[in-house]
């Protein structure tokens, strides 16, 4: 049964009380003009009397009219159909990391790591991160992770501790889903004693790096198990970037076409959320380069316009600049990618998507140990995350480019280990196979892309495989290829 005070909450939210002030106040303003016109005009003295008693009546029956209004409009926007929130972002609270000893210098080191960490999340701006004044509030705690994600309204929680461990010192970390409790992440860092705080800026931009890219594939994971019609455009964008992109199964062009279309409902929904539109674009650029695409033309200039839009709408945001620079990579804009994931570092340094998108750019056009240096921080910054498949594939690419076929081959046995659905590596082997001298073994190659794609063509991948820091080098790749490719494949 409701309370007094729960009954006047709920005749203030459907505001009754204030179209009730509002009649009052009005119904006043014209009894006073009637009185004032009888007075003038002389008319008879019950006209004043019957105005008030109409307006009397009529006060119960805009109440009525109130509450019935506020009713059927949320009768109605429960069965509207799902609105996508483009600014539907996932947020998450970083607790105080707690100090294991008496220490007061570990202490101020755990303070001050939780606050770097939580302006380092800052930098994303497709999170919702919780300010210092929000969090620290629990410091000393031992809170119950669901309350604070409750409390809070954030659906992840991060906390951790700094334990001394003789002449060492163990930092932990760990991510959790708040309204299940479940853990998602979980990490340790352990440094000399006498050198921590020397490498304090390396440990916290290692767990921040970690932190947003476990967050980003939760994000995803999470959005995987929900109905189209219930993801927010944030979701549909986590949800085209799973890391699999179709390469555990054969049908790869298929995935693609699938989240482009998703993401092209998104874009006319919210038009102006830039994520969408650089997503597309990069997926387009995508399909034409590994040659599943049915009309490569009007793919290109699709994947032109989105781009040009989607990074007017967000031209200082990383993930948006870093989407771009992937997408112009995979048409050989290689200057204009490599400017745009530089200017994406220097907004969010902890950003580690933006390292294979240099690795890819600098491998074509050459600059190999820079691309090598690239990975080597991708798999340093998000070990567990997009650098599992992508530092071996990109290594694979740079170690085939520069002629080292025997380490090429053994990058991509595990690439093809990790992703068997993805045609591509198989060409890349096909090429490596031969330069070694087993052309029988590159064109079993050959035949397993064509298992995977049946409609890829040496034509359809030649700007691809042509992309090569030597022009004469990459023609001769593509006619490599040309003479392995069966018969009656060859356009």
């Amino acid at each position: 049964m409701q309370t007094l005070s729960e009954f006047f909450k709920e005749l203030w939210k459907r505001k009754v009380v204030q179209f009730g002030a509002i009649y009052v106040g009005a119904s006043w303003l014209v009894l006073q003009a009637a009185i004032a016109i009888e007075t003038t005009a002389k008319l008879p003295d019950w006209l004043d009397q019957t105005v008030l008693v109409f307006l009397t009546l009529g006060f119960p029956l805009v109440v009525l009219l109130a509450w019935a209004q506020d009713t059927n409009v949320s009768k109605s926007g429960s069965n509207a159909p799902p609105k996508i929130e483009k600014d539907k972002k996932p947020g998450i609270a970083v607790l105080p990391f707690v100090n294991m000893s008496g220490d007061k210098e570990n202490e101020y080191f755990a303070d001050g790591m939780t606050e770097d960490i939580i302006t380092g999340l800052s930098f994303s701006q497709h999170l919702s991160v919780k300010s210092r004044t929000s969090t620290f509030s629990y410091k000393g705690t031992s809170p119950d992770i669901r309350e604070v994600g409750k409390t809070l309204g954030v659906d992840y929680v991060a906390e951790g501790s700094v334990r001394p461990m003789g002449k060492r010192i163990r930092i932990t970390v760990q991510l959790i889903e708040a309204k299940t409790g479940d853990h998602i992440w979980a990490e340790k860092y352990d440094r000399p004693t006498d050198t921590l705080f020397d490498v304090q800026d390396e440990v916290i931009d290692a767990i921040t790096s970690a932190l947003g890219a476990n967050l980003t594939k939760a994000e995803a994971n999470r959005a995987r198990k929900l109905k189209p019609s219930s993801l927010s455009a944030w979701q549909v964008v986590q949800k085209a970037l799973l890391l699999d992109f179709g390469f555990k199964d054969k049908n790869y062009g298929g995935f693609l076409e699938d989240a482009i279309n998703a993401l092209r409902k998104t874009a006319q929904k919210e038009p102006d959320y830039a994520y969408a539109h650089s997503l597309i674009a990069w997926l387009l650029n995508m399909k034409v380069t590994n040659g599943v695409s049915d009309n490569w033309r009007a793919d290109l200039e699709e994947a032109k316009e989105h781009l040009q839009y989607g990074l007017s709408l967000a031209p200082e945001d990383p993930f948006n600049l870093n989407l771009s620079a992937a997408a112009l990579g995979y048409i050989g804009k290689n200057e204009r990618a490599e400017k745009l994931c530089l200017k994406a570092l220097q907004i969010n340094p902890n950003f580690p998507d933006v390292y294979f998108t240099l690795a890819q750019v600098y491998a074509y056009v050459g600059r190999f140990e820079e691309a090598e240096k690239a990975l080597d921080t991708l798999e340093n910054m998000a070990p567990n995350g997009i650098a599992s498949f992508f530092a071996p594939w990109y290594r694979a690419i740079s170690k085939s480019m520069q002629g080292d076929h025997k380490q090429a081959e053994k990058l991509l046995l595990h690439v093809n280990e990790i992703a068997p659905g993805y045609h591509l590596p198989h060409v890349f082997m096909a090429i490596t196979l031969d330069a070694l001298g087993r052309r029988n073994e590159a064109k079993e190659a050959i035949k397993k892309t064509l298992e995977l794609q049946p409609d890829v063509t040496v034509q359809s991948i030649s700007a691809n495989i042509g992309a090569h820091p030597d022009p004469k080098e990459g023609q001769r790749r593509i006619k490599v290829l040309e003479e392995l490719w069966p018969a009656t494949n060859v356009p």
